[in-house]
């Protein structure tokens, strides 16, 4: 199962836009948007794959999007960045490429759904 999970970690999938409900209330979902070919596209995928551990342990799922996502989301055909959905299904944040992990990281775990994932965990 863990092989699983690593797996889905490091590969990134296209997400069709009525899939998001799937994800509620289980995962993150960091979703790149752009030319999966350009330097900046890859770039933000190394960087964000480097970091396995801390994407199991915010429970993030990184995706990449496509015309129907990008339409559902409402955002500009031009736009090439990521999108943080959290847990609740809500736009979290957009940036254009390329975001640091750490800023990511340190976005998630100031939201109150983390906190609070945290603090449980600290307790068993």
């Amino acid at each position: 199962m863990k092989l699983i999970l690593t797996f889905i970690f490091l590969v990134t999938l296209q997400l069709k836009a009525q899939n998001l409900e799937e994800y509620q209330w289980r995962n993150r979902l960091l979703i790149l948007f752009g030319d999966s070919s350009t330097e900046a596209f890859l770039r933000q995928k190394q960087l964000l794959t480097k970091e396995k551990a801390a994407l199991e342990e915010r429970a993030i799922l990184i995706f990449e999007g496509n015309r129907e996502l990008q339409e559902q989301l409402q955002l500009n055909a031009e736009f090439e960045g990521i999108i943080l959905i959290g847990k609740d299904g809500g736009v979290k944040h957009k940036k254009p490429f390329t975001v640091q992990p750490e800023a990511i990281f340190s976005m998630i775990d100031g939201m109150p759904m983390r906190k609070a994932e945290i603090r449980n965990k600290k307790k068993s």
